[in-house]
C-alpha cells in the first residue's frame, strides 16, 4: 500500500486533481447537508475530518436541507423517522423542517442511499433504518447494480489508497464486499 501511495499523486488543493476533490466536497454537501463554513449538517465524523483536511468549500445543490432530508430520507412532517440515520432525524427536529419528499417511493431511496439487498443484507443502514425498512415491509433493490462503484464514487474511494470520506460502517461493507474500485476520475495507477 506505500508503493501505491507514492505511485499516485498527492490529492491536495492545489494540485491539477483539485477538481476531483470538489467532486467529493460535493457530494458530500449534496448527501449530509454541509455547507462551508456554516454548518456540517448531519455528517458523521470521518466525513466532518475528511472535509475540514480537505479545506472543501462547497454546499448543497438544492440549498434547502430541510428538503434534502426530505428527499434523501423520506422525512416528512407525518414521517418524521423515515429512512434517515439519527443524526439526519436530530437536524430535521433541531431545525423544524416541514418539507416533503418530492413523489418517489421511499424503500426506494432507502436501497440506493444504503444498498441494501432485501432478505440478503442490509449494506451500510445504521439499524434504525434496519428497523425503518423491516417495519414499511420494503423489498425494493439498489437500481444501479455496480455497487462498489457507486459507493466508491459517493465517497471518494480508492481501493488500497483510501477511504475517502467513508465512514466506519461504509468501510466495513466495502471491506466484506472485497470491492477494489476507484471512484471515478481518479487517474490509473501506474505500472
Amino acid at each position: 500500500m506505500k508503493t501505491l501511495r507514492r505511485l499516485l499523486p498527492q490529492l491536495d488543493s492545489t494540485s491539477k486533481f483539485a477538481h476531483r476533490i470538489q467532486d467529493v466536497c460535493q457530494n458530500l454537501s449534496d448527501l449530509y447537508g454541509i455547507v462551508a463554513n456554516a454548518d456540517f449538517g448531519w455528517a458523521p465524523f470521518e466525513g466532518r475530518q475528511w472535509w475540514t483536511d480537505h479545506a472543501c468549500d462547497t454546499a448543497p445543490v438544492t440549498g434547502n436541507s430541510c428538503q434534502q432530508l426530505s428527499d434523501l430520507y423520506g422525512l416528512s412532517p407525518s414521517e418524521a423517522q423515515g429512512a434517515a440515520p439519527q443524526a439526519a432525524h436530530d437536524f430535521w427536529t433541531a431545525h423544524s423542517c416541514s418539507t416533503s419528499p418530492k413523489p418517489a417511493n421511499n424503500c426506494q431511496r432507502a436501497a440506493d442511499l444504503y444498498q441494501i439487498l432485501p432478505n440478503l443484507e442490509s449494506g451500510f443502514a445504521p439499524p434504525e433504518v434496519q428497523s425503518w425498512w423491516t417495519g414499511n415491509g420494503c423489498s425494493s433493490t439498489p437500481s444501479r447494480t455496480d455497487l462498489c462503484q457507486v459507493v466508491a464514487d459517493r465517497f471518494g474511494i480508492v481501493a488500497d489508497v483510501t477511504f475517502g470520506a467513508a465512514p466506519s460502517d461504509v468501510q466495513n461493507w466495502w471491506k466484506v464486499h472485497g470491492c477494489f474500485q476507484r471512484a471515478r476520475g481518479y487517474t490509473p495507477i501506474p505500472g
